[in-house]
């Protein structure tokens, strides 16, 4: 049960990496500091490898995050590609979380590799500030 995250200035993205189970709280508490973290460097890139969490939370969490994170200042300015988990029922938590932010207008995207979900996540990143 950890998360980490840390401005990424060579690639100019923020990254966050969960390890293991997270709680709901502390999904929140790492999903908060990352999109912080982001908009105060005025890098509204995230890039979550999450290929070694499994679980801790459950789709009421997720759901709740999403209604939560939408209320957010520039969050709809944000972009996030998430690498998906190893783990089964993890992957298809992040699905669902990938589609709840998609329904909320928010850009979102699952991957299966890191290189993949980098380049879409910096496809249009300067688009994001016109």
């Amino acid at each position: 049960m950890s998360w980490r995250s840390a401005l990424n200035s060579q690639s100019k993205h923020v990254e966050l990496v969960i390890e293991g189970a997270l709680s709901r709280d502390e999904l929140m508490a790492a999903c908060d500091r990352t999109f912080a973290l982001a908009l105060e460097q005025d890098m509204p890139l995230v890039l979550a490898d999450c290929r070694m969490m499994s679980g801790g939370h459950n789709i009421l969490d997720l759901y709740q995050l999403a209604k939560q994170l939408i209320e957010k200042p520039r969050v709809r300015e944000m972009r996030e590609a998430i690498i998906a988990a190893q783990d089964p029922e993890a992957r298809e938590m992040l699905r669902f979380w990938e589609t709840t932010c998609l329904n909320r207008g928010l850009l979102v995207q699952l991957f299966a590799d890191r290189e993949q979900a980098i380049d879409w996540l910096h496809s249009r990143a300067g688009a994001l500030h016109t």
